[in-house]
């Protein structure tokens, strides 16, 4: 029998603390999302990430400085430390990426937290609702059988009782009604 789930603080912990991680290093954008079902032709949803990183793209190189100027007078930092830090220049685009201001990271690791702790507490609630739901389901199984067992026992206690009954009747003399 499976047992009912408890909060624990250091699991959500734990929890928070690995998306964080991969939010510090991860771009924001939006991407597949496999936490969710596949719809009938077996696309799975797509999810706005929120990412520490952020890609500026522009078709020329002067456009780029540009953006990067602007993030850059925003509070961003180049970002240099990883592969993503290889900025790309050729024929068509041009491709930087920065680091968001410290204020706007905050704001979002509350988000994030925010959001983790709701999913959290909404997954063990589901499960264990669900684990009470399938207990009920025995119980009510059980209490049906019973219910069964005993009618069986009713008809059957019935049904001798009857026989009984006929056996008692046909052993007793008839009265003539000839007189």
């Amino acid at each position: 029998m499976k047992e009912l789930r408890i909060y624990n603080q250091s699991e959500l912990n734990s929890i928070i603390e690995i998306e964080l991680k991969a939010y510090n290093s991860r771009l924001e954008g939006h991407a597949t999302d496999y936490s969710q079902p596949a719809n009938a032709r077996g696309d799975f949803p797509r999810k706005l990430f929120k990412g520490a990183i952020v890609q500026l793209c522009n078709r020329t190189l002067n456009g780029a400085l540009g953006e990067l100027s602007e993030h850059l007078a925003e509070g961003y930092t180049l970002f240099l430390h990883n592969i993503l830090s290889a900025s790309c220049i050729n024929g068509t685009t041009t491709t930087l990426y920065v680091r968001k201001p410290e204020a706007v990271v905050a704001v979002d690791v509350e988000l994030i937290t925010k959001e983790l702790t709701e999913q959290y507490y909404q997954e063990i609630d589901n499960y264990n609702k669900s684990i009470l739901a399938e207990q009920a389901r025995k119980e009510r199984n059980e209490l049906e059988l019973e219910a069964d067992r005993r009618l069986a026992q009713k008809h059957k206690d019935e049904r001798d009782l009857m026989i009984a009954l006929i056996e008692q009747e046909a052993s007793k003399p008839r009265k003539s009604a000839s007189k």
